[in-house]
């Protein structure tokens, strides 16, 4: 049975959403988009090989429609917000991995969003999620990832500044970590959230990257908000 074509170019992408189903995440669009082309592929190639027939019957037809219908809402929805999406990438991801490039160019550092970061720049990256580190992977998935881990890794791994979503790693960081600055972005509908924090590892690295934040203000794109959480050394406040 499998030496016909058509069968073979439809069990692909059917057994690959099956292992993504059961072993993935679903939810993030960008992650299953692969499914979406490769069984759309699939389909081509499977007609190709042996061309359908039609449903002729109304209830036929009905199915045919019902099986592509949430396809085209998905898409549609996706298409509507993708001028907002690429707004909101350039707000965000694209200014922090900006910053880490011209400031931070050779120090390691911590995120929970490692693409862009990773992807211009060559300095070690943590990732706090663990999608792109295995060793914070494992330790989540056995239920031993929280704020004495975290300083454990600051210290093997010397990062001084950590950045990413408050909601998602404030919890596993340690209390003595000193908050210098959010960054919010304006209608998000991309990102993981519209604010992301600037984290001192160390006391004397606080100071130094509130300073380069400040530095950076002008080149964050209109309506990105950035809020000081630190004063000033020697201020007195």
């Amino acid at each position: 049975a499998w030496r016909d074509p058509a069968q073979l170019w439809l069990a692909l992408p059917m057994g690959l959403t099956l292992a993504h189903l059961l072993l993935g995440e679903v939810g993030g669009y960008r992650y299953e988009a692969y499914l979406v082309g490769l069984t759309l592929l699939g389909l081509a190639l499977s007609w190709q090989a042996d061309p359908p027939v039609l449903p002729r019957h109304p209830f036929g037809v009905v199915l045919l429609l019902l099986a592509v219908f949430p396809l085209g809402v998905r898409a549609g929805f996706f298409y509507q917000n993708y001028p907002r999406s690429v707004r909101n990438i350039y707000q965000q991801p694209v200014q922090v991995a900006r910053f880490l490039h011209s400031y931070y160019p050779d120090a390691p550092v911590a995120v929970n969003d490692i693409g862009l970061v990773s992807f211009w720049g060559d300095a070690p990256v943590t990732d706090l999620v663990g999608v792109g580190d295995q060793m914070v992977q494992r330790a989540r998935r056995s239920g031993q990832f929280g704020p004495e881990e975290v300083a454990e890794l600051a210290r093997q791994r010397g990062f001084p500044l950590v950045v990413g979503h408050p909601h998602w790693i404030g919890g596993w960081l340690p209390d003595d970590w000193v908050p210098v600055a959010n960054w919010t972005i304006p209608d998000n509908f991309i990102c993981a959230g519209p604010t992301v924090t600037w984290y001192a590892t160390r006391p004397g690295a606080a100071d130094t990257l509130r300073r380069h934040l400040l530095d950076y203000l002008p080149l964050l794109p209109a309506g990105v908000r950035h809020e000081a959480l630190i004063p000033p050394a020697g201020s007195g406040h």
